[in-house]
């Protein structure tokens, strides 16, 4: 069984763990405010960001031309169509909602 003495004594040392991790944890907080502002202090090199940025960019435009040319390439092909293959593609249409 616990005598008084030996719960004061534990109690101290309840403390002094409880201090040395106030103590710990306020070092560490403290160093990292210091790395943090280290950090944003420094500057950042954006330009390899932006050049890559405009290439993606500079990617992105030919291929959106490239798909529109294809597009309007295959939009004049069927304009082009002979009126005869539009005929019976009309006609199978036309069939196919008659259910004929």
């Amino acid at each position: 069984m616990s005598t008084p003495a030996d719960l004061v004594a534990i109690e101290k040392e309840v403390d002094s763990i409880l201090e040395k991790a106030k103590t710990t944890a306020s070092k560490i907080v403290d160093d990292a405010r210091r790395k943090a502002r280290e950090i944003m202090q420094r500057s950042i090199p954006v330009e390899e960001y932006e050049r890559e940025a405009q290439e993606i960019i500079e990617n992105a435009r030919r291929r959106a031309e490239e798909i529109i040319k294809e597009a309007e390439e295959k939009a004049n092909s069927i304009k082009n169509i002979d009126s005869s293959l539009k005929s019976k593609a009309i006609e199978k249409t036309v069939k196919l909602i008659l259910g004929v």
